[in-house]
């Protein structure tokens, strides 16, 4: 598998817990579509090597994952800053709500008090809100 016939789902932020856990910080639209994932490629040494999932929780736009090969946190360190990848073909299309969202980009925003405050350059979604 190469890098030019995948997508790129997120990265792996941090470890969670002694027995492997990590978390993975999904920066694609519709990260509950990927709830089943059985499998994520992971680019190590500028290659893409498979990792098989056997548990994963999707919570807004974090997953916590288990892989099979990590079972201690000495292992699950060393992918802590790896770039998780999907095969273009398991490319999930975002939801009518994320359209929406994705295309407010571009719009100028302006404040009646203030006059043009700018254009918006991106949407980060929160747990509380989306800041633009």
């Amino acid at each position: 598998m190469n890098i030019e016939s995948c997508f790129q789902l997120g990265y792996i932020s941090k470890t969670r817990g002694l027995k492997g856990e990590v978390q993975l910080y999904i920066t694609t639209d519709n990260p509950a579509a990927y709830a089943h994932t059985k499998m994520l490629y992971l680019e190590i040494s500028k290659k893409l090597v498979p990792h098989f999932v056997t548990k994963i929780v999707i919570q807004k736009s974090i997953a916590y994952i288990y892989f099979e090969d990590v079972t201690h946190i000495d292992t699950s360190t060393t992918l802590v800053g790896k770039k998780a990848y999907m095969p273009l073909e398991e490319k999930q299309a975002p939801t009518e709500e994320q359209q929406f969202i994705n295309n407010l980009i571009g719009f100028l925003v302006i404040d009646e008090e203030n006059g043009d405050i700018g254009t918006i350059q991106s949407i980060v979604e929160l747990p509380q809100q989306l800041i633009a």
